[in-house]
Order: C-alpha cells, then structure tokens, then sequence
C-alpha cells in the first residue's frame, strides 16, 4: 500500500501527516503489519508522483473535502484515474454489476441534483417522516 500525502510541507494537516512517517510508517500505525506492506510517499493528491496505469484500488480517507475546490477534486480524480489499471478495475467492477461511469464534475452534479428530485418525490408520496 503506497500512503500518498505532504509528508514534507508543514501544513495544518501535519500533525496527521508527518514527515516522520517517510523514515517509520509503523510508529504512526495503531494496528502492527508487515515490514514494507506501507511505503509512505510524499506527494500532492493533485499531482500524484506514481506511474500511470499501476494500481488496482485507490482508497481516500478523508481528504477530498480538503482539496478547496470542486476543480481541486476534479483534478484528483483524473490522476487517481491515471493511476488505475482501469480494464481491470472495470472487469471487477462490473463483474459485481457496478458500473464505473466517468463524467465532470458538472454532470455529476446535475446527475445529484436529478436523483435528489427523484427520491423526494418517492418518500413524499410514501409519506415517509424522519424520526
């Protein structure tokens, strides 16, 4: 597992972050695990320093909200994009009948926006009520 963050920079998330990190990944972990399992590497979301097409998952744990920006979190995604094996991440994707459909952050939005719509008129007419 590559753990991607500002290892170097000192910014508010750097008491998460640490440099400290690069040298001993295990001294920041709560759970043990295999020497070499975490290779930590110093880099921006929005410009990541790894290989095209290399990676079969990506996981983010908590720090898209803090890109600043939508264009910010459009921009990561397209690099967490470059960095997947994407026919592969695709073929099991779908072989669990999810279905990967890219689009800008405008659609996606819109995609929201109607879904939003759709469901409020389902629990309207069901009469649903929050507890």
């Amino acid at each position: 597992m590559f753990a991607i963050d500002r290892y170097l920079e000192r910014t508010a998330w750097s008491d998460v972050a640490p440099a400290g990190m690069l040298i001993d990944p295990p001294q920041y972990s709560p759970v043990d695990y295999p020497h070499g399992h975490v290779i930590p590497v110093h880099s921006s979301a929005l410009a990541l320093n790894l290989p095209s097409n290399t990676f079969d998952a990506v996981f983010s744990n908590g720090a898209i909200e803090h890109f600043g920006s939508l264009a910010n979190v459009s921009i990561a995604a397209q690099e967490i994009g470059r960095v997947l094996k994407l026919p592969d991440v695709s073929a099991k994707l779908t072989s669990q009948s999810l279905y990967p459909a890219p689009s800008t952050p405008a659609q996606f939005d819109a995609h929201i926006k109607s879904e939003t719509a759709r469901y409020a008129k389902i629990v309207k007419e069901a009469g649903i009520k929050a507890d």
